[in-house]
């Protein structure tokens, strides 16, 4: 399990974290529209959380969470 991994979901799973998949990008500057989002994820701009869970504490800072979700049932 790594950063980037799908995140699978499967009947009846546990509570789960999503720290371990997510990736992080703090949006510079505010209010970037979502065409700018998706550019930057192609050019690899999200990157894993410094920390080993997800806290970012109070701050005027907006944060896009990027994960992906694998459910093997459909």
């Amino acid at each position: 399990m790594g950063h980037g991994e799908a995140i699978e979901l499967t009947p009846n799973m546990p509570r789960q974290s999503l720290s371990p998949y997510v990736t992080v990008l703090p949006e510079q500057p505010l209010a970037t529209g979502i065409k700018e989002i998706l550019q930057r994820d192609r050019e690899g701009a999200f990157k894993p959380p410094s920390k080993s869970h997800l806290s970012f504490g109070f701050s005027r800072q907006a944060y896009w969470l990027r994960f992906d979700i694998r459910n093997p049932t459909i």
